[in-house]
């Protein structure tokens, strides 16, 4: 059987949908159809319209996820090996495997010619084959782009941390006695036990908003935006930004609402196509910054029986509980304080609205952390 093939298809890609695409790559979701026509022409012929359109979905799910890799490669955003190289290039360049499934699509007695029949089998096998083969490096280096973008935001808390952690002195120590924790389920309380974090469910947070407040100016977000093309990424990277120090370590009932909203404003702002599970995303990060913040703040903390605070404007310091104050655990010398509903605060700090003071408490044969929120109106115990 000859096939007219002008190899002129132009295809628009379907950014919006190639999470989608890679998810069908993945679960190899019309390989069924593909099998059936090899094993039952007759049955496949016989409801020719659905399944050729699944034939088809295999092709473009190919050329989409070969358009995005080798889009990426161009602007110089991943650096795949050169059998991945190959592949997207390979069914980017040509759209003769599209041409002739249309073709048969258009007239389905084409398959009742045999060799029409084999040739079709060939070309889908290759397609999901090679889909499956791009949709996995892709989820493969999305996974490692998340990890190293935690890893980032985390090493800019541990580098104002680092400030203050210069040497493992002892100061003054502090009996601070902790405060009942919110009751949670048997299993759920030993595995946030072991994790040394608050459980990731429990918190409600709003649904996408209106429009922006611009709570960071505008001219950052756009570059994040500009910089970050999918909702993952942009996330990650706006997230430090927004909350503070404090707020990322603490638990997420420490939270202000309107940070909250202002996400999902300007989620819905820079990607509404992609903005149905911001919530969902949100949570998943903060949980994954303040899991590793608390690993690492527990480490530094060990051993030194004191406090750490920190401001909503980043400002920290150590304090003990006989109301002594430094500027660092290698500081011997009290700062200057004043009595704020009785606890100790640096007078260099001046006016504040919140601080997250955190210590560290027995509970179990385990060290685990203590959260207080300091504001003008008292002290509350967070967990």
């Amino acid at each position: 059987m000859e096939f007219t093939l002008q190899n002129n298809s132009k295809r628009p890609l379907q950014v919006e949908q190639i999470d989608d695409i890679e998810k069908a790559a993945l679960n190899k979701l019309y390989d069924n159809t593909i099998k059936l026509l090899d094993s039952n022409p007759s049955e496949f012929g016989s409801n020719a319209a659905v399944n050729m359109r699944d034939l088809r979905k295999v092709e473009n799910n190919c050329f989409q996820l070969a358009a995005d890799l080798d889009l990426k490669i161009k602007k110089n955003e991943i650096h795949p090996d050169d059998q991945i190289v190959t592949v997207a290039r390979k069914f980017t360049a040509n759209c003769d495997y599209y041409e002739i499934i249309k073709q048969v699509e258009n007239n389905p007695a084409m398959l009742k010619n045999g060799t029409t029949r084999k040739q079709l089998i060939k070309i889908a096998q290759e397609c999901s084959a090679a889909a499956f083969k791009m949709a996995s490096y892709r989820k493969q280096t999305r996974q490692t782009s998340d990890s190293r973008l935690i890893i980032d935001a985390t090493a800019r808390i541990e580098q104002k941390l680092d400030l203050l952690l210069l040497n493992r002195r002892n100061a003054p120590v502090i009996n601070a006695a902790p405060e009942q924790n919110e009751a949670v389920p048997a299993a759920e309380q030993q595995a946030n036990e072991a994790m040394d974090v608050d459980p990731i469910v429990h918190i409600a947070i709003p649904q996408v908003p209106g429009n922006p407040r611009w709570l960071v100016k505008r001219e950052l977000c756009e570059t994040l935006a500009s910089a970050h093309r999918t909702l993952d990424e942009f996330l990650h990277a706006f997230v430090p930004v927004l909350f503070t120090n404090g707020e990322l370590l603490a638990p997420e009932c420490a939270f202000h609402d309107p940070k909250k909203e202002e996400v999902g404003a300007v989620v819905n702002h820079y990607f509404r196509q992609q903005a149905e599970e911001w919530d969902n995303k949100l949570k998943k990060i903060l949980y994954d910054f303040r899991h590793a913040g608390r690993r690492s703040l527990k480490q530094k903390m060990a051993g030194r029986n004191v406090g750490f605070a920190v401001t909503e404007n980043n400002s920290e310091y150590v304090f003990s509980n006989n109301g002594r104050c430094y500027s660092g655990f290698d500081s011997h010398r009290p700062l200057p304080v004043r009595l704020i509903h009785n606890i100790a605060v640096p007078t260099k700090i001046g006016a504040f609205e919140e601080i997250y003071l955190f210590t560290l408490t027995k509970k179990a044969k385990q060290n685990r952390f203590e959260v207080k929120k300091l504001t003008n109106n008292g002290l509350i115990t967070l967990m």
